[in-house]
């Protein structure tokens, strides 16, 4: 499954992205994909954004603390500057009441393609089991909704992001070179007794402020 979807806001894109990626993973019933009560679980975790609490211990001086609520807001903590995350990945390692494993990974970012691209704004998302795309998709938005997101492939340690300012008479427009950061998402597990267990897991990416 891929799609492309034109959306009116950010908030609309960020829901087709995770109405999309539900649909996969609901999809993925077969014998040797995943089995029914862990496909229930994983996607009400994955609705209910139970992913979003980070715990992350940040290091005086060194990193601040993170802010970032949940996937349903993904498009407006990319847009904050005390978050910026731009990326979230998440990972479903499965055993089956058989003892045989999958993993299931989904990612959903922000993209904010450089001048002369061809493609505009987006929210993207992708659904892989054991390394295999299942689905991925594009939820497109007019130039200038997102401010902040991911750099084209490549130039990823050296972003450019700009950010108004305001000091006094003068205002402008402050740009500077930030690395992407990764934090962990704590795991979270649940044991189906003779149905097997799932192991979740994840991170989130968001720019250095």
């Amino acid at each position: 499954m891929s799609t492309d979807k034109n959306a009116q806001t950010p908030a609309q894109a960020n829901e087709f992205a995770i109405t999309d990626s539900s649909a996969v993973v609901s999809g993925l019933s077969g014998s040797n994909q995943i089995p029914a009560v862990h496909r229930t679980w994983i996607l009400q975790q994955y609705r209910a954004n139970n992913y979003a609490k980070a715990r992350h211990t940040p290091s005086p001086l060194i990193s601040p603390a993170v802010s970032f609520e949940n996937l349903g807001n993904l498009h407006k903590n990319a847009q904050t500057k005390s978050a910026m995350v731009v990326q979230v990945d998440i990972t479903y390692a499965g055993t089956r009441g058989n003892k045989s494993t999958y993993e299931l990974h989904i990612m959903l970012d922000v993209d904010v393609p450089p001048a002369g691209s061809t493609q505009a704004p987006h929210i993207g998302w992708e659904v892989k089991l054991n390394g295999q795309r299942m689905g991925n998709g594009h939820d497109w938005l007019p130039v200038g909704e997102f401010k902040i997101g991911r750099p084209a492939p490549g130039s990823e340690l050296f972003p450019f992001i700009s950010f108004p300012f305001s000091r006094g008479a003068f205002e402008g427009v402050v740009g500077y070179l930030t690395p992407l950061e990764t934090y962990p998402i704590a795991p979270e597990d649940k044991d189906f007794g003779n149905d097997g267990k799932v192991v979740a897991a994840g991170s989130f990416r968001r720019y250095k402020s």
